[in-house]
């Protein structure tokens, strides 16, 4: 930082406003185009403040400021935590490394000025310049990391002696500096066997040293070992694999020589994680649906509102693209949800989609696997087959068709209501929703999407799948069996019976088929009632329940024993009674 007295602001040298212009570099004033044209020659930004209209001679650097600043393009802008500023007084006096405050402008009157020459941190300037869309000279010099950290010296010198030549400066202050750079040289040590070991090439040494030459690299020699000196304007050479780089474009790539490689591969096919994926697959596509795959980061809201379902923290990118693409996401139902609202805002109306992908957590760096389906108004519609709109029971026979393609028995699962388990949330309809549980163990979750979401995203009415793979895929699964048609008659019977309203249909045909043993074929859900002639609290359940013996006719004496012990067997698991 130097001050610089006595300065008149005029018009800028006939050169210096050629040269700027060629640039494509607005003129203001002297004293600004001196400023640019300093930038333009050594690559060093500087700024330059009205030292008359600071209230401070001490300026700050800091990243936690909340205000809102107006810039020398006359806008305004929010600034937040995170923001790099320079500070006098605790008021804004520039954006750092973007664009000053419209406070401490240069005007006509100017007669003093705090020059200001600072080395920023490229990564923290692109990200200012993304969140307020300002592209300055200034901030692409530090953004591609093209600044020269021995210039900053001769920079602020160079616009002292200017000031003084085309401003009539009286007076220019010895310059004060905070903080010591690294002036330290880089020194990048390689051998030839390295070069041409990565390039597949036969470069000489007489190569590699025209290269440098042509860079204008300091370097010693000495049995194919090279020790070059990296100027210091070249901040993209770092390692050996630069100066490789260097050197291949340079000579050309053509010159490496062209050969196919010979490498041995043996025929091992796919896993059984590989195999069973491929089924899941081949069973969703030949029902309908279409597989997609989205984008896995989500920004911020999205991340509150769709991560109630567990309690594992999002991983959170510390230099993201944008902040819409700031969290990964730990479940896919927000990206599901904005692929069909994407879809339906272009018109079309029914998606069946679905995809197989990996999220991650803090406590899950690996990631785990998961499939999600989604599917929204209809299923395989066509003008001379509709079908009605999806529901739970849509998705909820398409689970159960996987489970089946597995081997999982229906006594090995259930369906339990979402509400027991997450009675604060949004995303899924209270009553029509529900836990998959194989084995005991939550491996899915299943429903519609809860009115307040569709409206969110602004979609139609949507049913939603999620199952953990990684857990899924570890089940125990029995071979698929095959049992020959009974050449003997059926026999079917109907029961009625009443319980609680909290015992589900699949407990009661868990005890049924237990208590009714291989004779009992099937079991039918025809009707449900609540009203007159059932008690408050409870309600009525009639099935059809089908006896058959592969072996022999079955005789009334055989399935009346079957029949009285389904029936004792719900009596005694959950009170059930006949209705009459």
């Amino acid at each position: 930082m130097s001050t610089i007295k006595g300065v008149k602001i005029k018009p800028s040298p006939k050169f210096m406003q050629a040269i700027l212009a060629k640039h494509g570099i607005k003129c203001i004033n002297n004293v600004v185009d001196i400023g640019n044209y300093v930038t333009l020659l050594t690559g060093q930004p500087l700024h330059m403040y009205d030292a008359s209209r600071v209230k401070s001679k001490k300026f700050v650097v800091k990243d936690n400021v909340n205000c809102i600043t107006r810039a020398l393009d006359d806008k305004e802008y929010e600034i937040s935590n995170g923001d790099l500023v320079i500070t006098n007084n605790d008021e804004v006096a520039c954006i750092a490394g973007v664009i000053g405050s419209a406070s401490t402008m240069i005007l006509n009157d100017t007669s003093t000025i705090a020059l200001e020459v600072a080395l920023f941190d490229g990564t923290t300037i692109m990200n200012s310049c993304k969140k307020y869309g300002i592209m300055t000279v200034a901030a692409t010099n530090y953004s591609k990391n093209a600044v020269d950290k021995y210039n900053a010296i001769k920079a602020s010198d160079m616009a002292c002696a200017l000031l003084v030549k085309y401003a009539d400066a009286s007076y220019v202050s010895l310059p004060y500096e905070y903080d010591k750079r690294n002036l330290k040289e880089k020194v990048i040590d390689i051998d030839l066997s390295f070069i041409n070991t990565r390039l597949g090439s036969n470069y000489s040494t007489l190569d590699v040293e025209n290269v440098l030459r042509r860079l204008d690299f300091a370097y010693n020699l000495s049995n194919e070992h090279f020790v070059i000196n990296v100027p210091s304007y070249r901040n993209d050479i770092t390692i050996k694999e630069d100066i490789v780089e260097e050197v291949v474009r340079l000579i050309g790539f053509d010159t490496i020589p062209y050969q196919m490689a010979s490498i041995e591969t043996k025929d091992i096919g796919l896993d059984e994680i590989h195999l069973a994926k491929r089924k899941i697959n081949n069973y969703l596509l030949d029902l309908g649906l279409h597989n997609t795959l989205s984008y896995t980061l989500i920004n911020k809201e999205q991340a509150n509102y769709y991560g109630v379902f567990d309690d594992d923290s999002y991983i959170v990118l510390p230099h993201p693209l944008t902040v819409e693409k700031q969290y990964l996401r730990k479940n896919m139902i927000c990206s599901m949800l904005q692929t069909i609202a994407y879809n339906q805002t272009r018109g079309y109306k029914d998606v069946a989609i679905y995809e197989i992908s990996n999220v991650y957590t803090n406590e899950n760096l690996e990631g785990k696997e998961k499939l999600a389906i989604a599917i929204s108004n209809h299923l395989n519609e066509t003008k001379w087959s509709s079908n009605k709109n999806v529901d739970f029971y849509m998705m909820k026979g398409i689970v159960e068709g996987l489970l089946a393609l597995f081997g999982i028995d229906s006594n090995r699962y259930s369906f339990e209501p979402i509400s027991k388990a997450y009675n604060k949330q949004n995303v899924f309809h209270p009553g029509k929703s529900a836990l998959l549980k194989v084995n005991g163990a939550n491996v899915g979750i299943i429903g519609m999407i809860h009115p307040l979401t569709l409206k969110r995203e602004g979609i139609d009415e949507t049913v939603y799948c999620e199952i953990d793979l990684s857990q899924f895929l570890k089940i125990k699964t029995s071979k698929a069996k095959y049992n020959s048609v009974s050449k003997f008659p059926s026999v079917s019977r109907d029961i009625a019976l009443v319980v609680k309203e909290d015992v589900t249909i699949s407990m009661l045909c868990k005890s049924m088929k237990k208590a009714g043993g291989p004779l009992l074929n099937k079991i039918e859900v025809f009707d449900v009632y609540q009203g007159e002639h059932v008690a408050k609290g409870y309600k009525s359940v009639a099935f059809t329940l089908t006896f058959v013996d592969l072996n022999k006719t079955l005789v009334d004496a055989t399935v009346n024993e079957l029949f009285n012990k389904v029936y004792a067997s719900c009596q005694h698991d959950f009170d059930a009674i006949i209705r009459n």
